[in-house]
C-alpha cells in the first residue's frame, strides 16, 4: 500500500472517531435519557422509590415523583417505563394487572371448606365490606368463615408482620444465593401460615382497604379499574367548568389476596370500591361520603362483589359499582 493511500485512511479514520472524541458526554447523555422498559414483580415500595425484579431476578430501583407506598403494589406484576435523569433512573409510567391467578381457581375452588379474612383498613367503617365478602363466598362457594378477630389476634402477636411485607430474602435460593422470581411469587409473610394454622382454616383471604386519590374528568372519578360520578351536571355548571378540587378526590380501593395454608398465593385482585368525596347538590363544594353510607346499598355492593370476585367463584360478571 503506498504512503498517500495510507494517509487518506488515517484522515478518514480520524474524521470517523472525531465526534466520539469531541462529544463523549452528549452521546452518553442521549443514550441514558432514552426511554427504557422493565417488566417484573414489585419487591419493594418506599417513599418516592420503587424496586422491580425482572424474570432473571435482576432488580431495578426507580425514583418516583409521588409516594406509592399506599398503593399496595408489593408483589404485583408490573410493566414500567423510565428514563435516566439527574436524580437517577426515574419512573415515567407504570402498568399492572389488577387481577392475577398464580394458581388456576378450578384446582382449589371447591376444595376449600373454611377460610378467614385477615382485615386491614385505612378507611373507617369497613366492617360492612368484610361481612359482605364473607357472605358472598359462603353463598357462592359454601366456604365457612372463621371469626376475623382470631386472625387479628394472631397479627397482633406477630407485631411488624402485620404490615404484610414480603421479604426478598425468602425468594433467595440458598444453594446459589440468587433471587428466584417464582419463589417470590409464591412466598408470603410468616404471618399467613401462622394465621392459617392457629385459626384452623384451608385459606386466608387478606383484604386491605386503602384510601387513594382518584382522578376526576367531566365529573367522573376513575381509578383502579373503577369509575364513579362525583356529582350531577346542571345548567350552572357551565359557568364553573373547573372543579375546585384540582381534579382529584379521595376514594377507597380494595386489595385482596387469597393464600393457602402454606403461604402460597392463589389469587389476587385490586379494584376501586367507592369515592369518599362528592359534590354537594347544586353546589361546588365537596362533602365527605362515609364508607358506611356506601355499604348500605346492598344491591350496589352485590354488583361490586360480582365484578371483583366473580372470576374467583366461577362467574364472568363485569358490572361495576
Amino acid at each position: 500500500m503506498n504512503a498517500p493511500f495510507r494517509s487518506c485512511l488515517s484522515v478518514a479514520a480520524l474524521v470517523a472517531v472525531a465526534p466520539a472524541l469531541l462529544y463523549p458526554t452528549s452521546v452518553a447523555g442521549e443514550r441514558h435519557s432514552a426511554k427504557q422498559q422493565v417488566q417484573g414483580v414489585v419487591v419493594s415500595v418506599q417513599a418516592h422509590q420503587i424496586t422491580i425484579a425482572g424474570p432473571d431476578g435482576t432488580q431495578v430501583t426507580l425514583k418516583t415523583e409521588r409516594d406509592l407506598t399506599a398503593e399496595g403494589l408489593a408483589g404485583a406484576q408490573v410493566s414500567a417505563s423510565y428514563r435516566y435523569t439527574e436524580e437517577g433512573d426515574t419512573l415515567e409510567s407504570l402498568n399492572y394487572s389488577f387481577e392475577s391467578f398464580p394458581v388456576p381457581p378450578e384446582t382449589y375452588r371447591y376444595k376449600i371448606k373454611t377460610f378467614v379474612i385477615l382485615p386491614k383498613s385505612e378507611v373507617p367503617d369497613a366492617d360492612g365490606l368484610f361481612d359482605a365478602i364473607e357472605h358472598y363466598l359462603r353463598a357462592n362457594l359454601r366456604w365457612r368463615a372463621k371469626p376475623r378477630m382470631l386472625a387479628e389476634e394472631v397479627r397482633r402477636r406477630h407485631g411488624e408482620d402485620s404490615q404484610g411485607s414480603i421479604s426478598t430474602l425468602a425468594a433467595m435460593d440458598p444453594s446459589t444465593g440468587k433471587f428466584e422470581l417464582s419463589r417470590y411469587l409464591q412466598k408470603s409473610p410468616s404471618l399467613i401460615p401462622a394465621v392459617a394454622e392457629q385459626t384452623r382454616v384451608n385459606a386466608v383471604l387478606q383484604v386491605d382497604v386503602l384510601q387513594v386519590k382518584a382522578k376526576v374528568h367531566d365529573l367522573v372519578a376513575s381509578w383502579d379499574n373503577m369509575q364513579e360520578p362525583v356529582g350531577e351536571k346542571h345548567r350552572d355548571f357551565l359557568i364553573f367548568p373547573i372543579l375546585p378540587i384540582n381534579g382529584k378526590v379521595d376514594a377507597a380501593t380494595v386489595v385482596m389476596k387469597l393464600w393457602d395454608p402454606d403461604g402460597r398465593l392463589l389469587w389476587s385482585n385490586r379494584r376501586g370500591l367507592a369515592v369518599l368525596q362528592v359534590l354537594q347538590p347544586k353546589g361546588y363544594k365537596l362533602r365527605e361520603r362515609p364508607l358506611s353510607a356506601v355499604l348500605q346499598d346492598s344491591d350496589a355492593v352485590e354488583r361490586w362483589l360480582n365484578a371483583a370476585m366473580g372470576k374467583l367463584v366461577g362467574s364472568d360478571e363485569e358490572d361495576i359499582f
